[in-house]
């Protein structure tokens, strides 16, 4: 086969270098989580303090405004009954600063949008932090605490690179035993890594990309002594909270119910029953006798009677008032 001319061998060369840096633009270009970074401390009394570091690359596509986070606020207890966690947004931020963000609830999930649609967030890597506190994480079984714990979440749209996540109780202990599992959700991958401190944090971190909608999530069941069980009054107050929406539908029911029977009683009540005496009177204008001939269709046989009756009826009109 005859060779190419030096002209073409380089002008292959440099179609081959521009399609190598079309194609490493577009791989760069792509809207990414860098890193995502999750450090939680867990209270005595079970309450979880999350700060989440998420560091992204933005290319004005899906990332324009900013970016939400979604949190589930509902979990199944072993009963298979859907309760409802404590959440609390302390704060979020933009690259050190204070970020703009606001809140949806819907079917059992906030949105945390951090930005504003008058903002547009300019190309590049920024880094976002989120704050808050959640309850109700730690689960018993056996008289043991567990926190399983979904750390990204399984909704984001964009493949994550690395993730990281430390635990640590504020009292102190290492976890009895404790996994982790990687991928979509329900899935049990093993990509990832993970160690305890020698003051007894766990810190897991992920081997492998993770692809859109999948996530990592650590189990660990904590010391006994780590965190208190929840008080009997707790456990009132996890009930109302619970069935708040039933609570406070009787409440309004009772309230109106009570509202009309009062209304009743002072104005809508019949008067009490007593004796009941008819009362018998023409229409105004119509003497007993027209009443008769109307009623009969003209003087009947009874013409008689119908004119003793208008006769009684109007003494002043009588025939015999003359003469008396």
């Amino acid at each position: 086969m005859p060779a190419l001319p030096q002209c073409c061998r380089t002008l292959a060369v440099l179609a081959a270098f521009i399609g190598l840096l079309s194609f490493a633009n577009v791989s760069v270009a792509a809207e990414v989580i860098q890193s995502f970074n999750s450090d939680v401390r867990v209270a005595k009394d079970g309450e979880l303090t999350v700060k989440e570091v998420i560091r992204v690359r933005a290319e004005g596509n899906d990332i324009r405004h900013g970016i939400y986070r979604d949190f589930p606020l509902t979990f199944r207890d072993a009963s298979g009954a859907v309760r409802e966690v404590d959440f609390k947004l302390i704060g979020v931020e933009r690259d050190g600063r204070a970020e703009t963000y606001s809140t949806t609830r819907q079917q059992g999930i906030i949105r945390i949008y951090a930005g504003d649609k008058d903002t547009i967030v300019s190309r590049g890597d920024h880094t976002y932090v989120f704050r808050y506190r959640t309850g109700r994480q730690i689960r018993w079984f056996d008289g043991k605490p567990e926190l399983n714990w979904n750390v990204t979440g399984n909704f984001w749209r964009f493949p994550i690179f690395e993730v990281t996540y430390h635990m640590e109780t504020v009292a102190g202990g290492a976890p009895v035993r404790w996994t982790a599992f990687t991928g979509r959700l329900g899935a049990r991958g093993m990509d990832w890594q993970g160690s305890v401190g020698a003051l007894g944090s766990l810190s897991v971190g992920t081997t492998k990309r993770l692809a859109p909608g999948e996530g990592l999530t650590v189990v660990a069941q904590l010391p006994a002594d780590a965190v208190d069980p929840p008080s009997q009054n707790t456990l009132l107050w996890y009930q109302i909270f619970d069935n708040r929406r039933w609570i406070f539908g009787g409440i309004g029911f009772v309230l109106v119910l009570i509202y009309y029977v009062a209304a009743w009683s002072a104005v809508g009540r019949d008067p009490k029953a007593g004796t009941i005496i008819p009362l018998f009177e023409p229409p105004k204008g119509i003497s007993p006798a027209l009443a008769n001939y109307i009623h009969k269709w003209g003087l009947g046989r009874e013409k008689w009677r119908a004119f003793t009756a208008a006769t009684a009826s109007s003494p002043s009109r009588t025939p015999f008032h003359a003469y008396s």
